[in-house]
Parts: C-alpha cells; sequence; structure tokens
C-alpha cells in the first residue's frame, strides 16, 4: 500500500458509493472506499439479499 493521499475518500459500499468510486477512478482521481460492514462473502453464506448493477453508457 502506498502513503500517498487520496483525492476522494467515500464512506459506504452500499450500491453509489463503489459506482462513484469507479467514475471517480475513470476520471483519474484516486479513491478510497471504506465499508463497516464485514464482507458478507467471508462467512461462506451471502445473508440478505443481492443487488445487480449494470452500468451503460
Amino acid at each position: 500500500m502506498t502513503d500517498t493521499v487520496p483525492d476522494f475518500t467515500i464512506l459506504g459500499a452500499g450500491l453509489a458509493g463503489p459506482l462513484m468510486a469507479l467514475y471517480l477512478a475513470q476520471e483519474g482521481y484516486r479513491v478510497d472506499v471504506y465499508e463497516k460492514r464485514p464482507d458478507p462473502r467471508k462467512n461462506g453464506v451471502a445473508q440478505g439479499k443481492s443487488i445487480n448493477l449494470a452500468l451503460s453508457k
């Protein structure tokens, strides 16, 4: 990991956080995304609902 400071820090990896991070990164910005909840994939069984997102331009 580098010691450079990100241009943007996004709190929350719900639907909008990663999407905003993607758009900012495509414009050349350094972005960090933080989520307080643990990764649901590490339990082996995802709890809750699955959300699928498709992007188009």
